[in-house]
């Protein structure tokens, strides 16, 4: 008999439910009500794999929850609860609540007069696939204030392997999927009595085969996927030899007037007498031969033993028995045999004595009972475990991504997150930016077998801007610099050194990095400071007064400026970056400046007016807003 043990599952759900409907809801245990809320039980009971199975949860809903809001401790009511779904259920097997024509919908509004406080979940059908499941009742609850909010409860389920019994044994297949165990209880046992012998053969895919002639013998692991095949052979001889009938077919024995008995015994060598028909005649000499004699049946335990004939001669014509073979009083009167006889009478064969003139035909039996079976399973290869491949570094910079990928050959692939399985993540590769665990599971349909890599661990670096700052002389710093920090300085061309602190050479709007000595990961740029520098010359010594009106302004402003002795000049207006917005050179030595100056094209924001000097520059802010 062929067996698939997902087949075989299928169909005896198929049995079971026959008769039955499949969606009946649960009933509510009423002594939960005074307990706390919670699920009750909270451990269900082991599943026999391929046979039905069924457990109601029932479950008490609270009233209200204290919540933290605004420093203060608040009780609010819950409105409702919802049953989602039951996730993580074996194959085979459903679920359904006692208000599933509302959708699992349980009201407990302090308003409604009858709450929904109890509810219950059947978890029912036929688990195909041995193992330890992981479950998650899913429950969305409604509060007052705080909207709605999921909540998991977590329970598990453990599937025994599927036992299939016959007449000759009964075996269980630890997993569908390679590596399996098989286990085997043999149902004809010896219990310890001589007689039993027995042949086990496994064999399998890939030259698998396993023999033994041990009553329970130890199977090795089944690592090879596809079908394997049990054959069975049982022998039971614990009966012994039965002597059934003699026949004796010729005696050399009579009597005076020819009126000689016929009677017969059988012993063994100690003289133990087992049979006699002695007071029983069964002849008048040996005129009737051959004379059958029907025996009662009686176990002959191993040794030698003597059937006897004799003539039963009258005490008072001849007082001494003739024997049968030779004819003389008190002479030879038997035949010889060994129990046990050769394998070949074992099948109902005659042995026939002889001795002188006696001969005699014993028919023997030796019951002996045989059982053979032979059944067929399926185990479905387990893919390999995959091996996760790296295109870069697990240590990965703020906005880098690194390519993680696998070559396991199956006939489908789940990418998994921090434990959680990414809903679109198949392929063979995966690009992640986020810090976590990442692994990949292999998966085979045949038997939903599957394989999981180890985790990768992925680190980020996540290094903060710097904040810094100007001394108003020529340096500028940055503020509560860090030792695993190094930093870099930039003006509105690029890079313009590195260090804690830096010394200006002129004017200008700068900006810093942090980068981590240790991954060398860097930090976005800080905002930008506007350094106006002193030092290089006394501006007061070269411009007497100089103003810039209105300042804010939304782009159109005036620019006046007294010097104290005529000057050639360069007048430039910078945005923060360093970037010119506008430009003019004074070739003739000026003493007044006077300009309107009209930007409304420009961005909102800071800008820088320098007047530049042979001697130095002066620098002014202004606004645009």
């Amino acid at each position: 008999m062929k067996r698939s043990l997902r087949n075989y599952a299928l169909l005896l759900c198929l049995l079971l439910f026959a008769g039955m409907s499949a969606h009946a809801q649960c009933e509510i245990d009423s002594t939960v009500a005074n307990l706390p809320p919670g699920l009750y039980p909270n451990v269900l009971s082991d599943a026999q794999g391929c046979e039905f199975y069924e457990e109601v949860i029932t479950f008490r809903l609270p009233r209200d929850t204290m919540v933290s809001f605004g420093g203060a401790i608040l009780t609010l009511p819950f409105l409702s609860f919802t049953i989602i779904d039951v996730e993580g259920l074996p194959p085979g097997m459903d679920w359904i609540c006692n208000l599933d024509s509302l959708d699992c919908f349980y009201e407990v509004n302090p308003d409604n007069p009858d709450p929904d406080t109890l509810g219950c979940v059947r978890i029912f059908g036929t688990p195909e696939v041995p193992g330890f499941y992981p479950l998650g009742v899913t429950v969305l609850a409604r509060l007052r204030v705080a909207g709605e909010q999921t909540v998991p409860f977590e329970i598990s389920l453990n599937v025994q392997p599927c036992v299939f019994t016959s007449d000759c044994y009964t075996f269980a297949v630890s997993e569908v999927c390679t590596p399996a165990t098989l286990t085997l209880s043999n149902n004809v046992p010896s219990m310890g009595v001589e007689g039993f012998s027995y042949k086990w053969e496994i064999s399998g895919p890939d030259n698998f085969l396993f023999i033994s002639e041990e009553e329970d013998p130890t199977i090795p692991p089944l690592e090879s996927g596809g079908e394997y095949i049990i054959r069975y052979d049982a022998t039971v001889d614990t009966v012994g030899t039965v002597l059934t009938q003699a026949i004796i077919e010729s005696v050399n024995c009579n009597d005076l007037l020819d009126a000689g008995d016929i009677y017969w015994l059988l012993k063994d060598s100690s003289g133990t007498e087992y049979f006699s028909t002695a007071g029983q005649e069964l002849s008048n000499a040996g005129n009737d031969t051959p004379i059958v004699t029907n025996i009662p049946e009686t176990v002959l335990p191993p040794g030698v033993y003597e059937f006897q004939v004799w003539d039963n001669d009258d005490f008072f014509l001849d007082p001494d028995d003739d024997g049968c073979a030779d004819g003389r009083d008190n002479g030879e009167a038997g035949v010889v045999f060994t129990i046990p006889l050769p394998d070949s009478l074992l099948a109902g064969d005659t042995l026939k004595l002889t001795n002188q003139g006696l001969s005699v035909s014993l028919m023997f039996n030796r019951p002996v009972t045989n059982f053979s079976c032979s059944d067929t399973f399926h185990i479905y290869a387990r893919p390999e475990v995959p091996q996760i491949e790296m295109d870069g570094d697990t240590v990965l910079c703020e906005g880098e991504s690194v390519l993680l990928s696998t070559g396991v050959v199956a006939d489908s692939l789940q990418w998994f997150f921090d434990g959680q399985a990414l809903e679109t993540a198949h392929s063979s590769s995966l690009e992640v930016s986020a810090p976590g665990l990442y692994s990949v599971e292999a998966i085979n349909l045949g038997g939903l077998c599957s394989a999981a890599s180890a985790n990768i661990e992925i680190e980020q670096v996540l290094v903060d801007p710097p904040m810094i700052d100007f001394d108003s002389n020529r340096t500028v710093f940055v503020l509560n610099a860090q030792p695993d920090l190094s930093y870099e300085w930039f003006d509105h061309a690029g890079p313009i050194g590195t260090g804690d602190s830096l010394e200006l050479s002129t004017s200008s709007a700068v900006r810093a990095q942090a980068i981590d000595v240790a991954s060398g990961c860097r930090s976005a740029l800080s905002d930008s400071l506007v350094a106006i520098l002193a030092g290089r010359f006394d501006e007061a010594t070269l411009i007497q007064s100089w103003t810039v009106y209105p300042n804010p302004s939304q782009g159109n402003f005036r620019l006046r400026a007294e010097l104290h002795r005529p000057q050639s000049v360069k007048l430039h207006i910078k945005d923060l970056f360093g970037r010119t917005v506008y430009s003019k050179s004074y070739h003739r030595p000026v003493q007044q400046i006077d300009e309107q100056i009209s930007l409304p094209h420009l961005a909102r924001g800071m800008y820088l007016i320098t007047l530049e000097f042979e001697a130095g520059t002066a620098s002014r802010k202004v606004l645009l807003h």
